[in-house]
């Protein structure tokens, strides 16, 4: 995963969304080229190497088959 905008800009980092309702599935994820959405909060979790963040949503922009 990259992240491409916002204070957060990275390459390779692991997003744990607090909400149980999620637009699309790690399943559909794994069977698109990308996928772009957009994190709703989003925020550092554990600070270290690797970094991780944690976000209250995720919004879908667009997704390429």
């Amino acid at each position: 995963m990259t992240i491409t905008e916002g204070n957060y800009r990275k390459k390779a980092t692991q997003v744990t969304v607090n909400s149980l309702d999620n637009p699309i599935t790690n399943q559909e994820i794994m069977n698109q080229e990308s996928v772009k959405c957009q994190f709703v909060n989003l925020e550092p979790s554990m600070i270290g190497n690797p970094m991780y963040y944690r976000a209250d949503k995720i919004q879908l922009m667009d997704t390429k088959k």
